[in-house]
């Protein structure tokens, strides 16, 4: 997580049993977070990478992965050009013991407030990249637009900023945008790419990031996974 300088970074930290769902995919840089039992999120040039014999680690077991199915309309030649940058990962037994985050199913995402989750690169919004240390982070971030494939963020500097504002940092994709509702905790982003060409660096401050917009994947999620929301 990149996030801002003039916090105490401790602020960000969490602990690693916290948001048991979301699980790092080792050697592809990339996260992904559980939608059932067996079924995970993530953004589909993460899950392009991932090797048919993979294994994750949830909650400190491991578990194999049964297939990998990309959004069939899935374009990313780079990241500025990624089209329908999400996939689902199927696993061999289910999950036991951890709580799934539902994808959201509602229209109006433009004004939240979300949560991300990962252990990807951090640093300020001021230094961009400082280091990767594989710890556990969280930030914030208010939704500023909204399309038909994705919910948008812009990293704004103090003091116009949400309390833990950040974005995401190199290792985070496919990680998740969180929004907590009077019905619990659900998954509306996925985490893509950034916008960086204006500041020339990775997470600096007035970059905008694109989180793959899970709302408008529901009927593709339910066809794919037999999941009725």
């Amino acid at each position: 997580m990149i996030i801002r300088h003039d916090l105490d970074p401790k602020l960000y930290l969490l602990a690693d049993n916290q948001y048991p769902s979301v699980f790092n995919f080792f050697g592809t840089d990339g996260l992904g977070t559980l939608i059932s039992s067996r079924w995970a999120i993530t953004a589909a040039h993460t899950a392009k990478n991932i090797p048919s014999s993979h294994q994750v680690l949830i909650a400190e077991k491991r578990y194999s992965i049964e297939q990998v199915v990309l959004h069939p309309d899935f374009q990313g030649s780079k990241p500025q050009d990624a089209q329908n940058d999400i996939a689902l990962v199927e696993l061999i037994e289910p999950v036991l013991g951890v709580e799934p985050i539902i994808p959201y199913q509602h229209d109006d995402e433009l004004g939240q407030v979300a949560t991300f989750v990962g252990r990807g690169d951090f640093g300020t919004g001021r230094t961009g990249i400082e280091k990767s240390d594989g710890l556990l982070r969280m930030a914030t971030n208010r939704v500023e637009r909204v399309d038909e494939q994705w919910i948008v963020f812009r990293f704004d500097e103090p003091p116009e900023t949400t309390e833990l504002e950040g974005v995401s940092g190199i290792g985070d994709s496919g990680g998740p945008a969180l929004i907590k509702t009077e019905a619990g905790l659900f998954i509306a982003g996925i985490s893509s790419w950034q916008d960086d060409d204006e500041q020339g660096q990775y997470g600096l401050y007035g970059v905008w990031e694109y989180y793959a917009r899970v709302s408008k994947y529901i009927d593709w999620i339910s066809d794919t996974t037999n999941l009725i929301y």
